[in-house]
Parts: C-alpha cells; structure tokens; sequence
C-alpha cells in the first residue's frame, strides 16, 4: 500500500493501482478535484470530488478502485492538501 500528500497536481502512479481512499482537506469553501485514470488531464476522468464546505472529507473505496491507466489529481481549487491511499494494481 502507498500513500502520498499531494499539495499540487500531480502524478500518484505511472502504471495500474487501486484508489484506497483520498482525505480532501479544504482551503475554502467551493473547493475541488479531479481524479483521472492516466498520468495527466488528457487522460479519462475517472471522477471530481467538489466540497462546499471547509470541513475535511475521508472518501473511501472498499475492495479499492481500479485505474489501470495510473492516477493523476488535478487542479487543487482551495485545497490545501490530499492524502492519497492506494495500491498497486
């Protein structure tokens, strides 16, 4: 298992892995993500996380989600920071 605080966008894997879960901490209300299945926003999104408030949020996929394309995170808007969980797929 892995895990990673991205504070920018960013590549979390080059390869196949299983999303564990992400702890999404606001900067500011209206805050936001995205998740792609790849190794940068001209990959498929595989989802977007949008937080209307400043509370942090654990978002957690048991049995992990597949991306067999890598993971890229990208833009951070009013995010200070996201905790990556995952796994090699």
């Amino acid at each position: 298992m892995g895990h990673r605080w991205l504070t920018a966008a960013g590549v979390i894997t080059h390869g196949p892995c299983k999303l564990l879960g992400l702890l999404v901490t606001p900067s500011a209300v209206d805050a936001g993500c995205t998740i792609y299945n790849g190794e940068s926003d001209k990959d498929p999104v595989a989802f977007s996380i949008v937080l209307a408030t400043k509370d942090s949020q654990l978002f957690s996929f048991p049995g992990g989600l597949e991306l067999d394309r890598g993971l890229y995170i990208s833009p951070l808007t009013n995010i200070t920071g996201v905790l990556v969980i995952w796994e090699p797929g």
